[in-house]
Parts: C-alpha cells; structure tokens; sequence
C-alpha cells in the first residue's frame, strides 16, 4: 500500500510533515488513509485524512473493537514522530463516538438486557413435583431484585490503558461484540471494594455481597465458591446521551530517567538521571466523558442499595480507571430515573 502523507492541517506548523507508511494487521488490506487537501478563505488550505474502505469513509457505525486493535499504521518520519501514527484511528474514534452512531443497534442491546433483567425479577414457580407433595406450600417467590444506576462522569474518564493492540500504546475498554466504550463488570466490582473499604464495612459484609475468592471464606453455600450476593453487569452507554470519546495526550517528560528505572531494565546499566534536556514524548490515549447505565442484581434492595453506596463513595474519593491524579476518573453513581408508563397524569 503507497504511502500516505499526515498533513500540516493536524501537525504544529513549526513540525515538517509526517510520512505514514502502509497499513498493517488484518484490515491493512482493506482499510487505507484518504488525505485530502482544501483551499478556505481567509485561512489558507486544510487538510483532512480520513479512514477509507474502498471506496468509502469508515463510518461512525463501524465496530471500533475491529479499527481500533486490527489496524496500525506505520510511521516512517523518524522516532520522534512516530507517536504520530496512533492520530488516524484516535481520529476516528472521537468522531464516531467509538462507533456509537448506530443508536438502533445501541436500543437494541437495551431492550435485551432489560429482557434479562425482567426475566430476573420474575416471581419463580413453585416445581409441579413440589405442589404434588406439598399442596399447602406457598406460592410462586421473587428470584431477586434489579438496581439500575446511571454513572456520570465528572469530566472523563479512562479505561483500559492497560490493553495495547497494534500500534496503540495504549488501549480502551471496548464491548466484546459491539464495540462501544465500556465499564467492565470487573472494573465495577473492584471500585465497590475500593468503597466498601474507604466506607469501613465489616469483612463479613463485604464477602456477603461482593464475594471472596478463598475457598474457605466464600460465603456462598451453593453454587460457585466465592460468589458474592450482588451481580454486576458491564456498564453501557446511556442510550439518551450516550459517551462522548476524547483523544487525549499525556506528555512525560524525563523518559530516559523512567524506563531505565522501570522493573526488567538492565540491572548492570546505570540509571541516567532526570534531565530538561531530555525531549518530551507524546503519549496519545482514548478517554470518554458522559453517562452509562450500570445494572446490579442481588436478593434484596438493602444489599443493592449498600453497594450502591460504595461505588458513590469509591468514585468521589478513588475515581476509577488510569490518570486519576490528572483528574479523570471521577463520578457520581445514582439510582436511575423511574421510567413513565404512560399512564400518569399530567399535573
């Protein structure tokens, strides 16, 4: 695949332009870069690149899990430059929202998931074996009951920068199937326990809800050892509003000095100190900002409500996910909006 050239419409004027060489992993075949250059009045010529399929633009209803860690671009200016390569995917990201413009494919997914939590709360029927032997017993009990919180970001948030596909030093946390940005379950559980402990819940109640993966401490009697009384769902984005995607750089200085303190340098080598004269290296990476929707099952609203309380409590004072010393992370986690029927007067 040719070359393309990174105009000066995206590079700081005083930089030369930037050679990006041919595309790379499984959609490299597919997917290339359209650089297009346009006359404006009164501020000379912009310049534009674009992901290309063919013969047209990667759309914002594309599965960003499939551009994002299938595609890498080479960068061939030198390496100092070639931070320069994550820009055509960050790019995109930020202006397909993470391929969150197919709303009807996002309802969907919703509408599912609220199927399964109906399903959930559904009263369990009594075994017909058990009414044959048993005709008094009692009628059909509740199988559990749903929380459903509404997560706000403060300003922004981000989420597995631990995950590196391709030429992304650093990735985000994305839909298995769909590929919008996403809370883990995982996460989610890990920032309750962050709050439970901040909150000083006694041990006992931590393991009832949040489960404990020692053998002899898990408090479940049935089922998996160490299943706790309180399920977590991966948060999605709000459907009304959805997540806003944002591409972000972080710019460490002395990096020099970092990596040869870093754990699996050369133990032999001597550190070189920290230094101005060192060049700053840009490190781009993906953060959202926005409202997801995060869904909790268990067997009693008192339980939900308390872990409810944790992840409040863990997202003012920890915040969730990298660069919270930067300001990101934070959020506030309450009870979701009771949805109208249609049936309700009008006052």
């Amino acid at each position: 695949m040719a070359d393309q050239r990174w105009g000066a419409g995206y590079d700081d004027p005083s930089e030369e332009t930037v050679t990006l060489g041919a595309a790379h992993g499984p959609l490299g075949r597919t997917v290339h870069l359209r650089h297009v250059e346009v006359e404006t009045k009164g501020r000379g010529t912009e310049a534009t690149t674009t992901l290309r399929a063919g013969g047209k633009d990667v759309g914002g209803d594309a599965n960003a899990l499939m551009v994002l860690r299938r595609l890498s671009f080479e960068a061939t200016g030198g390496r100092k430059k070639k931070w320069q390569a994550h820009r055509p995917l960050h790019d995109w990201a930020a202006v397909s929202q993470g391929g969150q413009h197919d709303k009807v494919l996002l309802n969907r997914v919703t509408e599912r998931r609220q199927a399964l939590l109906d399903r959930w709360c559904a009263p369990r029927p009594v075994p017909r074996s058990v009414q044959r032997r048993f005709p008094d017993a009692a009628g059909p009990s509740p199988r559990g009951c749903v929380l459903r919180l509404v997560l706000t970001c403060e300003w922004r948030l981000a989420t597995g920068l631990g995950l590196q596909f391709g030429v992304l030093d650093s990735g985000m946390a994305l839909h298995g199937t769909y590929g919008w940005p996403v809370i883990p379950a995982a996460t989610l559980k890990g920032l309750a326990a962050a709050g439970a402990r901040l909150a000083e819940a006694a041990p006992e109640r931590m393991r009832e809800l949040l489960g404990d993966p020692r053998p002899l401490q898990a408090p479940a009697r049935t089922g998996p050892r160490g299943r706790g009384g309180v399920v977590f769902l991966d948060a999605l984005p709000d459907t009304r509003t959805g997540l806003k995607v944002h591409s972000d750089t972080i710019t460490p200085h002395q990096q020099p000095y970092y990596t040869d303190t870093m754990p699996g340098a050369d133990p032999a080598g001597e550190p070189r100190p920290p230094g101005e004269h060192h060049a700053p290296v840009p490190v781009p990476f993906l953060s959202v900002s926005g409202r997801l929707c995060v869904d909790l099952l268990g067997t009693g609203p008192a339980d939900l409500d308390t872990v409810r309380q944790w992840l409040d409590l863990a997202g003012e004072e920890v915040g969730g996910g990298g660069r919270t010393t930067a300001g990101y992370g934070y959020f506030t986690c309450k009870p979701a909006p009771a949805k109208k029927t249609g049936k309700e007067k009008r006052p």
